[in-house]
């Protein structure tokens, strides 16, 4: 198999000649951007033996996340059977060495891939509807009274309330919802688990609230 270099493991056919290239298939289409707002507002009010801490805070998150693979095609061009400049061949097998590479470059130049992998969104879509962009927000108020009863005793009681803020919903995705169907197994036979998860994916945490009392004491045993 002299057409092969020095070292070509035994076995590989001289015949398997192809083309690629062009950037690795991830970079097209692989942004991420997070973008992160806090403020927090809070205040002490003293009366007497009560010490009040009250305030609000609020975090919100948005975040773009894209990552789709080949989605400006990935392409392998190769030595098929066909007529070229130098002649028909109903198999590379047919051809030289030489020939084999002449054919290769030549389906190069006229765009014919003997293969190629690529990436398109559905009808009606686009392919920046496979990227995640959504946003996160979480508004809290809080409010807590230190009481101090004695010199060497005080209660803490309180309350916290924070509520989700999510201002999108996924796409809605018909094989999520349908009811899952179990597999099985029968001595040596196998069947996959079928279906869906028989839950609707469009449902977030928009509009939770989430309730958080407090109480606590503090006891100088000295």
């Amino acid at each position: 198999s002299g057409d092969l270099p020095a070292g070509t493991p035994a076995g590989v056919s001289a015949n398997n000649r192809f083309l690629n290239m062009g950037t690795e298939n991830s970079r097209h289409f692989n942004v991420l951007d997070t973008s992160t707002l806090d403020v927090y507002a809070g205040a002490t009010w003293t009366a007497g033996a009560h010490e009040v801490k009250f305030g609000a805070d609020y975090a919100d998150n948005e975040v773009y996340n894209a990552f789709v693979q080949n989605t400006n095609g990935n392409y392998t061009f190769g030595c098929e059977p066909g007529t070229y400049s130098f002649g028909t061949f109903t198999n590379c097998t047919q051809m030289t060495a030489a020939q084999r590479e002449l054919a290769v470059l030549e389906n190069f130049r006229s765009g014919k891939p003997s293969a190629f992998v690529v990436q398109v969104p559905q009808p009606g879509l686009v392919i920046g509807d496979a990227a995640a962009n959504w946003s996160y927000g979480n508004i809290g108020l809080f409010v807590q009274d230190s009481w101090k009863l004695s010199k060497a005793f005080s209660l803490m009681f309180g309350m916290r309330v924070d509520q989700q803020q999510v201002d999108t919903k996924p796409r809605a995705n018909a094989k999520v919802t349908e009811a899952p169907i179990a597999g099985s197994i029968n001595g040596t036979t196998y069947a996959r688990a079928t279906g869906g998860f028989g839950m609707d994916n469009t449902v977030t945490l928009d509009g939770n609230n989430l309730f958080q009392p407090r109480v606590g004491f503090n006891w100088d045993l000295s």
